[in-house]
């Protein structure tokens, strides 16, 4: 037996909310497709269904319930939070286990130390004592040379345009247009 499909296309999400959650006034006309196909008429039920439970669980249920039930529950609430409070906090302090290795091995305890205390002094002296810096006194700039040793057409070529940058920014006025004027 062959059951035929539903005419038209499943309702998108947003039509099945106008469905439940109509915009305008009045009714609003049904869709062939949602007068024939259960898939959609049970997703608009269950969201029909899912408001309805909404609502009644915040205007019914809510409200019924007595103001002497929340007073106990705020009591029942107050009476834990203070009795976690009135509890010593459980607090372990950072011990070192002085009766342990380093008892049984006091040469290599000892040598330790000697030797992070060694390093530490000798780290802070090589930075307490900058290296002097050697004063240049007026000099000709080096000129550069080139190196003479077997090299291809390429490297050649490279090594004469390095060369000629080298020149062209050694000397002041190549580079003083790249300056701007007000400086």
């Amino acid at each position: 037996m062959k059951t035929q499909a539903p005419p038209g296309s499943h309702l998108s999400n947003e039509e099945i909310v106008l469905r439940v959650f109509p915009v305008g006034d009045g009714a609003s006309p049904v869709p062939l497709h949602l007068a024939a196909c259960q898939s959609c008429q049970s997703r608009v039920a269950r969201l029909r269904e899912g408001a309805l439970m909404e609502q009644g669980a915040i205007d019914g249920v809510l409200g019924a319930i007595p103001e002497e039930f929340w007073r106990q529950q705020e009591l029942q609430v107050m009476q834990q939070v203070r009795s976690a409070a009135a509890e010593k906090p459980r607090v372990l302090a950072f011990r070192l286990p002085v009766s342990g290795q380093l008892l049984r091995r006091p040469a290599l305890a000892l040598g330790s130390l000697a030797a992070a205390i060694l390093l530490v002094a000798v780290l802070s002296l090589s930075r307490s004592s900058p290296d002097p810096v050697p004063q240049v006194k007026n000099t000709a700039p080096a000129t550069v040379t080139p190196v003479t040793a077997a090299l291809s057409e390429a490297d050649r070529l490279d090594d004469e345009l390095l060369l000629f940058v080298d020149q062209t920014l050694s000397e002041e006025d190549s580079v003083a247009y790249l300056l701007p004027e007000d400086v």
